[in-house]
């Protein structure tokens, strides 16, 4: 199952979580958002640790906002 983060000039605005239907088979992103949205969003479902909202990406690596 997949998770992607939605990149809006270079900041993650979302983490999208796989949404499964009733026998668990998981829908695309392609087939739940508009593809202006699909765009912006990277596959992060390996990335150790997998970023959240506000972190920002710099096209290759993921930083936690700063406290």
């Amino acid at each position: 199952m997949k998770i992607y983060a939605r990149i809006e000039n270079g900041v993650v605005m979302e983490i999208i979580k796989p949404l499964l239907d009733d026998d668990g088979n998981e829908f695309s992103v392609a087939a739940r958002f508009v593809p202006e949205l699909v765009a912006q969003m990277i596959d992060v479902t390996s990335a150790s640790p997998i970023p959240a909202q506000r972190w920002t990406y710099d096209g290759t690596t993921f930083t936690p906002p700063a406290i």
